[in-house]
């Protein structure tokens, strides 16, 4: 009989255990809820710290870098008003509705406002502008991992089976 090459042959394959209903209460009251407001926050001063740094060291980036934190930080502010304010107030599948429906108006938005920028804005320096954008879009899985306690995170030890 020939192995298979995707098995791994030295551990034994893990048993899944579900939860039990207190458990996953307990479990969901001992973590930290997230704030989409921090998380626009944590974006906000990511944004302010490119931009003063970017205003020092070549003015001519300023605006480059201001746009690219710009079409960020507008759709982010209307999710977070639309939905991130209203957690908890409804059943959670009519939630889930409202966060896709914003999500994809916030990514609608982006696109006009990069249109925009593209059409009416002179003197952006491109590749800027998209450093700009992305390092501001992924801040905001920073702020999110930072609030939800990433120090909380234990190994896991042979005794919890």
């Amino acid at each position: 009989m020939v192995p298979e090459p995707w098995v791994d042959s030295q551990s034994a394959p893990e048993e899944f255990v579900s939860l039990t209903a207190e458990q996953a209460q307990r479990l969901q009251a001992a973590m930290r809820p997230i704030s989409l407001a921090g998380v626009w926050w944590g974006q906000l001063l990511l944004a302010g710290a490119m931009g003063v740094g970017v205003f020092f060291l070549r003015p001519a980036w300023f605006s480059s870098v201001c746009w690219g934190a710009f079409l960020v930080l507008l759709p982010q502010a209307l999710m977070v008003a639309m939905v991130g304010r209203n957690i908890g107030r409804w059943p959670a599948a009519v939630w889930l509705t409202r966060l896709f429906v914003w999500e994809w108006a916030k990514f609608a938005l982006t696109l006009g406002l990069l249109a925009v920028a593209a059409r009416w804005v002179q003197g952006l320096v491109w590749p800027v502008l998209l450093v700009a954008f992305v390092l501001t879009l992924k801040m905001g899985w920073l702020a999110a991992f930072l609030q939800h306690g990433c120090g909380s995170w234990r190994p896991r030890s042979d005794n919890t089976r």
